[in-house]
């Protein structure tokens, strides 16, 4: 029981984690970081195009069968292939810093999610203190197998809350808490006799399964 209870209130988890990463992503300013980054590719481009350019001016005016030709040439295509690694190292210093990013809030999601799953194994370990008294018979024994569906009684369930607080948001949500229990159990109910080939009823003259059903659930009888 304590299992489908975790279940249902671990539904909504799947729907808030997008708008939870998104708000820790709303922390980072990663237009700053990529603005600044282009200022940093920006100024190392424009270096490398002035030294680009003094060396062909000064080509510009020689012969290409010159010894000085040659060598500007040369330098020529070292510059060019240093700023193929400058820029390239660029990109994986911008890479690695959004990554890192990426990580921290990977970091803080998980937080949050295992956050999100303590608390609602809190309230349900509290809902589990606070379930009705199950003495009321509303499940009927097991059937023959041959045997045609047995009608059974279901009286009504009744819930004992305890709670020092009477104002009126404590009764609120002790009716609130009342009313997802009472849906819950009667889920649990219907699914538990629908696999042992049961069918609920409303009759006064239905038998009693209810410590069969308490066993299965792993609570002890109530006596």
């Amino acid at each position: 029981m304590r299992e489908r209870l975790l279940q249902m209130r671990l539904e909504p988890l799947p729907a808030l984690e997008p708008r939870w990463r998104a708000e820790l992503q709303a922390e980072y300013d990663l237009g700053a970081l990529r603005t600044e980054w282009s200022a940093q590719w920006r100024e190392a481009f424009e270096q490398h195009g002035r030294q680009r350019f003094t060396l062909l001016a000064e080509m510009a005016r020689l012969s290409p069968d010159s010894e000085r030709f040659q060598s500007l040439q040369q330098q020529l295509s070292e510059l060019d292939a240093r700023w193929q690694q400058q820029e390239q190292a660029l990109h994986a210093q911008l890479e690695a810093r959004l990554q890192r990013v990426e990580q921290e809030i990977e970091v803080r999601l998980r937080a949050r999610r295992r956050d999100f799953i303590r608390q609602v194994e809190q309230e349900v370990d509290q809902l589990m203190r606070q379930l009705p008294d199950l003495s009321a018979r509303y499940l009927p024994t097991q059937q023959s197998r041959r045997a045609p569906a047995e009608k059974m009684a279901i009286p009504a369930l009744s819930l004992k809350l305890q709670s020092i607080d009477l104002s009126p948001k404590a009764e609120h949500r002790r009716q609130l808490i009342r009313q997802q229990t009472e849906r819950i159990l009667r889920q649990i109910a219907q699914e538990w006799a629908q696999l042992r080939g049961y069918r609920l009823s409303d009759s006064p003259h239905a038998r009693d399964a209810t410590d069969e059903f308490l066993q299965d659930c792993g609570v002890a009888p109530l006596r």
